[in-house]
């Protein structure tokens, strides 16, 4: 682990690139901006960066900088991958500039590569925004105001609001920290929750009327198609939450959502509460987490739901 010296060169170097995966959830998003104020407080240059740009939903998020989804006349001396399991995760655009780039990659998914000059992979870690709130303190900087609101937004995005298993106490312990530092954990929550638009709604609906189960009930699947997002005037990213709502059937093990992005590319996402999804996954050509996982399949829906069924069945019901 490399931790001591990407510190030394947190505090040490200048011109820093700020990234993460496309399609940015709260993790993403959450620790690239607390990392991009505690460079600021370290009087840093810092680029904040995503293809993908920043999400709606997160719009709320007080700024230490600009937020960039087009590339600029900017010559980072490090990029800083966050919450990326793997190098082209980040998307085409930025490729050229981390290929000249020397790298940081911060990351607590099970399967990273390791794809970085320097590498941090805590895969205990229950978000990256938990690493970079221990970052923030082995720098001495306080854990408070907006710096507070980027690190509690990653930590309630990938521990499902602290329910997950994979909920540290750690993670407990600087939401308390936070809180005492005047964090208003209301006010945030509200802006997370009342985000949902009437179309979603009408998504949701149709989404649900797809539910399919298998292997005596353990695995639930939902699809979603190009036609029903024309159909509701809604986009990949109102699709989120929605496999919640499957995990949460009773008796499921496995829930599962096939969302076609175009003909014959299917993104696929796992979730569970007890079931090893990564591994699953992995054996798809996806990636994740125990409990949370995905990846893309080139193939129809059809026979993504066939091949992704047989898998999980491999393991659920043999």
């Amino acid at each position: 682990m490399d931790k001591k010296r990407i510190l030394e060169v947190l505090q040490g170097e200048d011109n820093f690139l700020i990234t993460s995966h496309l399609n940015p959830d709260g993790d993403a998003i959450g620790s690239s901006v607390a990392l991009a104020i505690i460079l600021t407080k370290l009087q840093k240059k810092v680029y904040l960066y995503n293809e993908s740009g920043l999400p709606d939903k997160f719009s709320w998020l007080s700024m230490p900088v600009q937020f960039h989804s087009n590339w600029p006349d900017f010559n980072p001396s490090w990029a800083i991958v966050l919450d990326c399991g793997d190098i082209s995760r980040v998307g085409e655009q930025i490729q050229p500039i981390l290929k000249k780039t020397k790298i940081i990659n911060i990351d607590h998914h099970l399967d990273n590569p390791h794809f970085g000059d320097l590498n941090f992979i805590q895969e205990t870690a229950s978000s990256v925004g938990e690493i970079i709130a221990h970052f923030a303190e082995e720098l001495n900087i306080c854990l408070e105001g907006d710096l507070a609101q980027a690190i509690y937004l990653a930590l309630v995005s990938d521990t499902g609001s602290f329910s997950y298993s994979s909920t540290t106490s750690y993670a407990h312990n600087i939401t308390a920290t936070m809180i005492k530092n005047g964090l208003d954990v209301g006010k945030i929550n509200m802006l997370l929750s009342q985000i949902w638009s009437v179309n979603k709604i009408k998504l949701l609906s149709l989404v649900m009327n797809s539910l399919e189960t298998f292997c005596n009930d353990q695995i639930a699947l939902i699809t979603i198609t190009q036609n029903m997002l024309q159909q509701t005037q809604t986009g990949p990213e109102d699709c989120d939450g929605f496999i919640t709502y499957v995990r949460n059937i009773k008796g499921v093990k496995v829930a599962v959502s096939l969302r076609e992005e175009e003909q014959n590319k299917i993104k696929f996402s796992l979730r569970s509460y007890e079931t090893n999804v990564q591994r699953i996954a992995s054996d798809l050509g996806g990636g994740g987490h125990k409990n949370a996982s995905g990846g893309i399949l080139d193939v129809s829906l059809q026979e993504a739901k066939n091949l992704i069924i047989e898998k999980i069945k491999q393991y659920l019901c043999t």
